[in-house]
């Protein structure tokens, strides 16, 4: 008897806060802004002695400090950052923000990380305004709320930010803040897998594979865990693998199936690991391999996916 091989469909978790800083663009010194990015060193000497004569520039001050993070002096960025967003320049508040929720200069401080986050979205940086969302969908420096998550959320997606809008999908898919609504969840997705990202294209292939909010559509499912798989999102590899195995919306072709879902079991996936010992323990599209299988069965169950257990 045939061992049958796991497609998995959906990701039902949120996307966590985003690390990198934002880049002021509105810059008042072109030298400073051409260096800060790719010559931080230099940027440094340059904005240093703009800075000594106008030393209560809010953009220099917030370009000078990030050429410190890009050098990993964050003490001295901290410094500079503060002063910045005390005068209230969006950017450096959000950076700020940044520094205290990753801990770089100062010690980790989640409330310190939302207090200014907060005053950089109330002046609309997008950046911000889903950081705060994922801070009170995760209940980080401020009690848990649903609600106003989403309202963050909406926020941000609403000018076009792709995490937002694949945030948003989400938490209509599982009805978190707001009634469950797979239409919504499809229409959220869509926006932010139009704009390539991959979480987004994979769920959306996801709703086409479970005709959830829209439907049911093998060809599409198929289309939207390519792309994903693509950029290397390690469950649409799966996925794709699966559905290439079976001949869900494509011809079935072992050889696909073999290639994605080894992409996706090098990035340690267990479903796939498990999908490959499937492959090899059937011989589908390779010589029957018992051995090999076990050590596909053995990995999965390692990485904690019970039904591969039965094989080791």
């Amino acid at each position: 008897m045939k061992t049958k091989f796991i497609i998995f469909a959906l990701i039902a978790t949120l996307t966590g806060c985003v690390n990198q800083i934002q880049v002021q663009s509105q810059a008042q010194n072109q030298s400073c802004q051409e260096l800060y990015l790719t010559n931080p060193q230099s940027a440094i000497n340059i904005c240093q002695n703009e800075l000594t004569q106008n030393p209560n520039n809010a953009e220099l001050q917030f370009y000078l400090g990030y050429a410190y993070v890009n050098i990993k002096d964050y003490t001295k960025a901290i410094g500079l950052l503060t002063k910045s967003a005390n005068q209230g320049l969006a950017p450096a508040q959000y950076n700020l923000g940044v520094m205290y929720y990753n801990g770089h200069g100062i010690k980790q401080d989640y409330q310190k990380a939302f207090e200014w986050y907060t005053k950089s979205a109330n002046q609309g940086l997008v950046e911000a305004q889903y950081n705060l969302g994922v801070m009170y969908e995760g209940g980080q420096g401020v009690k848990q709320d649903y609600v106003q998550a989403l309202e963050w959320f909406v926020k941000s997606a609403n000018q076009g930010y792709a995490q937002a809008e694949y945030n948003l999908g989400v938490m209509y898919y599982n009805g978190h803040g707001i009634k469950q609504d797979y239409q919504k969840a499809f229409e959220w997705y869509t926006k932010s897998a139009n704009r390539g990202y991959a979480q987004a294209e994979y769920n959306l292939g996801g709703m086409y594979y479970n005709g959830h909010g829209i439907k049911q559509d093998y060809t599409k499912a198929l289309e939207w865990f390519t792309k994903s798989a693509s950029q290397g999102d390690t469950f649409a590899q799966n996925n794709l693998g699966a559905m290439y195995h079976s001949g869900e919306g494509v011809k079935q072709d072992y050889v696909q199936a073999l290639e994605w879902y080894t992409k996706s079991a090098n990035q340690d996936n267990a479903e796939a690991q498990y999908n490959l010992g499937v492959i090899y323990h059937n011989g589908d599209g390779v010589k029957q391999n018992p051995n090999t299988a076990k050590q596909w069965f053995n990995k999965a169950c390692e990485n904690g996916l019970e039904i591969a257990c039965q094989y080791r």
